[in-house]
């Protein structure tokens, strides 16, 4: 699928690629897909995209709210990965500070994140939204410019984001 932001996916995966993060490939039947659709979505069957399908989360519009991974998220590893219509790599982060110096030098695009046990998932997507499922909801709603800055949170209960 050619998305509106496909050049800038193309330039985010050649860094990643530069910076020499492991990497591994996903489709619509990957154990990887399988478990997050399983865990987080309303369908077990792949949409595009995946956010719009999810169930039981929590989200705000703030840009560059991603910046945040490293205060919010636990010590480990990161999966990092595409909706697979978009691009079917996924790499694996040593732990949220590499995941956002990385993001750094990238461009507005969707992805998603998660850990190996599947704990959470968060996505960014190109309208600013970052949206928390699983453990990742507490992470999110308790984050402190949440409550500083009046940020509204919205959720599968309340509205949606786009």
């Amino acid at each position: 699928m050619i998305t509106a932001h496909s050049d800038e996916l193309k330039s985010a995966i050649v860094q990643l690629k530069e910076v020499g993060i492991d990497q591994f490939s996903i489709n619509n039947d990957s154990a990887l897909l399988t478990r997050i659709l399983e865990r987080f979505s309303k369908s077990h069957v792949y949409k595009y995209p995946i956010w719009d399908n999810l169930k039981d989360w929590v989200g705000i519009d703030y840009k560059f709210s991603w910046e945040w991974f490293p205060e919010i998220l636990p010590e480990g590893k990161i999966l990092f990965f595409f909706d697979p219509s978009d691009d079917n790599q996924a790499f694996i982060f040593r732990n949220a500070k590499q995941l956002v110096n990385v993001l750094n030098n990238c461009y507005r695009f969707t992805f998603y994140i998660t850990d190996d046990q599947f704990s959470f998932l968060f996505c960014y997507n190109d309208h600013d939204n970052l949206i928390a499922c699983g453990s990742g909801k507490k992470w999110l709603t308790e984050y402190p410019i949440i409550s500083a800055e009046n940020v509204k949170v919205y959720s599968s209960k309340n509205g949606r984001l786009t």
